[in-house]
């Protein structure tokens, strides 16, 4: 039997569980329930559904149901405007999410979809197939689809401390001056006399000249012959 068919037969146990309440739900904030026992061959639309809002410029809304027993069999209905209700043998809703004998749905609305996502209140209906009582965790999370900007962080501006770069000073190594002894003259440094008397004395038996007695008398008076 085809879930169509299932419906077309639960329609009338369907009927008798109509809509109750309303209970408003915020995004990101998980919620605890609990849909109700199903008849034997039937299902069951909570009596309790959840409502969120889609603010203008969201770009995706995305719900995930999931039962404490994962071998529960529920389903996800979402409606926007208004809550999701039967009608004849078929349940109105503009969104589902029905795996057959799972206890986990998620269903994500976007631009895309088919109605796509608009601002507005949209209400969550649970179908439940199982003889029993089932809970449940549902959480809706709307998204604008931006991309969270990072804070900046405080940052110390790290300021460069300039190196001090030692320049060597060169120190001119003293250049060892050269003493240039001048070359002995015969009057720089010597006693002219002495000199005259070795020129004679090199000479041998040669006279001494005019010029040179006349040297030697201004430089020893009369004692000059005493060298003789």
């Amino acid at each position: 039997m085809s879930r169509n068919e299932f419906f077309i037969c639960a329609s009338i146990l369907l009927c008798k569980t109509a809509c109750a309440e309303v209970v408003p739900i915020e995004s990101g904030t998980p919620v605890l329930g609990q849909i109700a026992a199903a008849p034997q061959g039937g299902a069951t639309l909570s009596a309790t559904q959840y409502s969120f809002e889609v603010p203008s410029g969201a770009t995706e809304a995305f719900i995930s149901l999931f039962a404490f027993d994962p071998g529960m069999d529920i389903d996800l209905e979402i409606r926007q405007g208004q809550p999701v209700e039967i009608n004849g043998a078929s349940l109105v809703s503009d969104y589902f999410s029905e795996t057959i004998g799972s206890g986990s749905e998620t269903l994500s609305i976007d631009l895309s979809s088919n109605p796509p996502l608009t601002a507005g209140t949209h209400y969550v209906g649970i179908v439940n197939y199982e003889n029993v009582a089932v809970s449940f965790t549902l959480l809706v999370e709307v998204s604008n689809g931006s991309a969270e900007t990072p804070t900046p962080t405080d940052s110390v501006a790290q300021t460069e401390t300039p190196t001090s770069t030692l320049t060597p000073t060169l120190t001119p190594t003293p250049t060892q001056m050269e003493t240039v002894t001048p070359t002995p003259t015969e009057t720089e440094g010597t006693d002219p006399t002495h000199t005259l008397l070795e020129k004679a004395d090199l000479d041998g038996n040669q006279r001494i000249d005019a010029r040179d007695l006349l040297i030697f008398r201004t430089l020893w008076g009369e004692d000059w012959s005493e060298m003789e």
